[in-house]
C-alpha cells in the first residue's frame, strides 16, 4: 500500500478520515484503491476530476509506469487533450457497442475537420481563412460571375 500512497503523494493527509478530503484528495482515494493490489486491468472513470496540474501530471507518470510494466487501462474521460498524452488505442463506446478502435494516430487524423465555406467575396474569404490558420486545401469552381462555390480548409 506504501507504494501507490507515495506514487499519489498522500503521505500527509492518508490517515485523516476520509469524510475531510477535498474532491482532488478523493480522487486519488479511489486511484490508490484501484491500483492498491497491482492489477493487470484497471478501470477508471474521469481520473484527472478534482485534481490539481502536478497530480495530474503524477497520475499520467503511474499510469505511463503501470502500463509499461503490463498493466492494461481502460480510461473514460471526455478530456482527450489529456489522454492523448499517455493513451495507444482509442475506443469510442456507446451503450455497450464498440463503435470505434483505432491507434491515438489514426484517431487524430480521422478527427481532422473541414469547414467549408460558402461566398461571394473571394479575396476576402481567403484573408480570413488564413489569418486564422486556416490553411486551404482547395479553391472549388467558380460561377460566371467569378464567385467561389466553396473554399475547404482545414483548422490547424
Amino acid at each position: 500500500m506504501t507504494w501507490v500512497v507515495q506514487a499519489l503523494q498522500m503521505e500527509t493527509y492518508i490517515h485523516r478520515p476520509a469524510k475531510r478530503y477535498s474532491l482532488g484528495m478523493k480522487q486519488k482515494l479511489g486511484i490508490a484503491m484501484a491500483l492498491v493490489n497491482r492489477p493487470r486491468l484497471v478501470i477508471l472513470d474521469e481520473p484527472m476530476n478534482g485534481l490539481d496540474p502536478q497530480s495530474v501530471k503524477r497520475l499520467r507518470h503511474l499510469i505511463v509506469q503501470l502500463a509499461r510494466g503490463g498493466t492494461t487501462f481502460l480510461i473514460s474521460s471526455h478530456i482527450l487533450s489529456e489522454l492523448e498524452k499517455i493513451i495507444d488505442t482509442v475506443i469510442l463506446i456507446n451503450q455497450g457497442q464498440v463503435l470505434l478502435q483505432r491507434t491515438m494516430a489514426q484517431f487524430r487524423e480521422s478527427a481532422r475537420q473541414s469547414l467549408v465555406v460558402r461566398t461571394t467575396e473571394n479575396a476576402r474569404a481567403l484573408r480570413v481563412l488564413l489569418q486564422a490558420d486556416y490553411p486551404v486545401a482547395r479553391q472549388l469552381s467558380r460561377d460566371e460571375a467569378g464567385c467561389v462555390d466553396a473554399l475547404t480548409a482545414d483548422p490547424t
